[in-house]
């Protein structure tokens, strides 16, 4: 199934997803480490696959979804007495500088590799991909987000073992729209399908 689209969920437990636009895709996760290996072995792995996934399907494209970069603006607030502080954003994952790093390194391998290949190659965000598929693009928190997308999945019929390949699954639906569009129109299903059943 040569010339179709690879969609990467990429982290330490990466989810894919591979498909021609219009057919239904393949999805599973690759787990290039576990905890405690060190940053550079799990790149080396991570690479491996990546190289033979490429070697064995011949995609076309391959898309990615952008790390997350938790918010690190501080803001100013007032205390109860008047005086003016400055805080850190409540409610979001404190940053990790180590997974931050590794995130970043497993990226820039998608995009060598795509460059080594003459792949087209794109980056989403995640709240642009999360609102193509869902219909929002903020369910109110990671869980429900996950969850959210979990559920869209089984719309389309696509039983994911874990949030890795349903995030796979949903960047692989969003890049056959952005890639294919012809194909995606013909897909039938959608956010708005979701809630009319």
């Amino acid at each position: 199934m040569t010339g179709g689209i690879l969609a990467l969920d990429v982290a330490t437990t990466t989810g894919w997803a591979y498909g021609l636009p219009g057919a239904r895709p393949q999805w599973g996760h690759f787990r290039a480490g576990k905890p405690g290996t060190p940053s550079g072995a799990i790149a080396a792995a991570f690479r491996t696959w990546l190289d033979d996934r490429c070697e064995e399907w011949q995609p076309r494209a391959v898309v990615f979804e952008s790390p997350y970069v938790p918010e690190v603006t501080p803001r100013r607030v007032r205390t109860t007495q008047g005086r003016a502080v400055w805080t850190m954003p409540g409610g979001q994952p404190p940053i990790n500088i180590n997974t931050l790093r590794r995130l970043i390194t497993l990226c820039g391998l998608v995009e060598m590799t795509a460059a080594e290949r003459r792949l087209v190659c794109r980056e989403e965000a995640p709240n642009v991909i999360c609102r193509h598929f869902t219909g929002h693009g903020s369910w109110g928190g990671r869980a429900a987000k996950k969850a959210a997308t979990i559920k869209m999945c089984q719309v389309y019929g696509w039983a994911t073992s874990d949030d890795n390949e349903a995030d796979a699954l949903a960047l692989w639906v969003y890049a056959e729209a952005a890639l294919a569009p012809r194909h995606a129109a013909r897909r039938g299903a959608g956010p708005l399908f979701a809630r009319a059943g």
